[in-house]
């Protein structure tokens, strides 16, 4: 969680879109988590927490250098808020 201008800002989902997309990729790949590890540069354990959902303690900086390791182009896209919102949101969209 995040707080912003006095308003805490749960972040979670963004990590748990870009694990999930890690995850998808090592088994399309047919990556063994010592192959994926030596990839992305982190220990085996870390792969395999991050493949079981328990990606705490990997940032969403590590998990978008991981990705451009696993080949995948990340854009970041910022825009005003539609309508009447107070705050933006942040979303993980895969093409």
């Amino acid at each position: 969680m995040t707080k912003t201008a006095g308003t805490i800002v749960d972040l979670s989902h963004v990590k748990a879109g870009l694990a999930e997309k890690i995850g998808e990729i090592i088994r399309q790949r047919r990556l063994t988590q010592q192959q994926a590890a030596e990839i992305l540069s982190i220990s085996q354990p870390k792969v395999s927490n991050l493949l079981r959902g328990n990606y705490h303690g990997i940032s969403e900086i590590k998990m978008i250098e991981c990705l451009n390791l696993l080949g995948v182009d990340v854009r970041i896209v910022m825009s005003h808020p539609s309508g009447q919102e107070a705050a933006g949101r942040t979303d993980v969209i895969a093409e």
